[in-house]
């Protein structure tokens, strides 16, 4: 089987790198597969007890991997950009990667999955990623995948040409496709809280700082969601498995993005445990399915009178 490298940014946190790596280690591919770790420079005092533990260890003994290549940045930049460092270092030597964050654990048969998954799907123009990770919702079904609009970047695998064509989508394509009310009534039906996000995003309105966006040239940024508009806008889909592969440890106060709300049901999450993976066809979720995947994102969101009329003059703008 061919093996992806996989590739880790991070910065201070020693100890969930530490068990991030070790489960991977854990897995049977892991001899076989290329570990890329770039760890940033910090951006502030209170980040360097952490990043010198960090240091120690990336600089230590990593053992389970064919080759591990470390990167110490000399200045800051930031989780996207030091996860956009090792992409280019990676497709010096190969078309595909798996991307984590630093905070999550990992099945015993996620590097099986991940690999077969990206043969497997490799030239079906349709599929966008695979994603290892399943929200903590009860989907009743534990084997198999299955496809979505979703997705997820808490341990996902890629394909160089694929995040190429992703890297043209621009916040205009969002305004154009929004312009037709039919197409903002699909969207919204598909996912409230996307569609908002979406509607923020074509107004030129910085509604979440993880959308990253450069101002300069309009490029939108990394972000689970704007990849998620992108996937809707294209028609495009993820694979997710009906158990998840990944458990997510970066609800506890120390990540960029995730506060400590509700945190439980990510770091207690149940996972897939089994050492093997049979790699299957995705398919189609049915109606409950997608109901459960859309109330899990949506239920937060406000439908207030007041922010129902800024939405509707955001369209009118558009």
């Amino acid at each position: 089987m061919k093996t992806a490298p996989v590739v880790i940014p991070t910065l201070n946190r020693y100890e969930h790198l530490r068990k991030c790596i070790e489960s991977l280690a854990a897995n049977k591919y892991a001899i076989d597969t290329d570990l890329y770790i770039s760890v940033d420079y910090p951006p502030a005092p209170k980040y360097e007890e952490g990043y010198k533990k960090v240091l120690e260890y990336v600089n230590g003994t990593i053992e389970g991997f064919r080759n591990v290549y470390v990167f110490i940045q000399k200045e800051n930049l930031g989780p996207s950009e030091n996860g956009r460092f090792l992409y280019d270092k990676v497709w010096e030597n190969t078309d595909r990667l798996i991307y984590t964050e630093d905070d999550n654990i990992f099945s015993p048969n996620y590097l099986e999955y991940m690999n077969g998954m990206l043969d497997k799907y490799e030239d079906d123009r349709e599929i966008f990623a695979i994603n290892g990770y399943l929200w903590p919702v009860d989907l009743t079904k534990k084997d198999g995948v299955f496809k979505t609009g979703f997705f997820s970047a808490w341990g996902c695998g890629l394909w160089k040409y694929r995040l190429e064509e992703f890297a043209k989508f621009r916040r205009e394509d969002i305004a154009n496709y929004l312009k037709d009310k039919n197409n903002r009534r699909a969207m919204k039906e598909w996912s409230y809280h996307v569609y908002k996000n979406a509607l923020y995003i074509a107004s030129d309105k910085y509604y979440l700082p993880v959308y990253r966006m450069n101002s300069a040239e309009k490029e939108l940024r990394d972000s689970d969601f704007i990849i998620a508009i992108y996937l809707f806008i294209t028609g495009k889909k993820t694979i997710i498995p009906y158990l998840s592969k990944v458990r997510n440890m970066g609800h506890d106060g120390t990540g960029e993005n995730c506060d400590t709300i509700g945190g439980d049901a990510f770091d207690l999450q149940e996972i897939d445990e089994k050492d093997s993976y049979e790699i299957t066809d995705a398919v189609i979720p049915d109606k409950n399915e997608a109901k459960t995947l859309q109330h899990f994102f949506d239920d937060k969101d406000s439908v207030s009178l007041k922010e129902q009329l800024k939405l509707l003059l955001m369209t009118l703008k558009l």
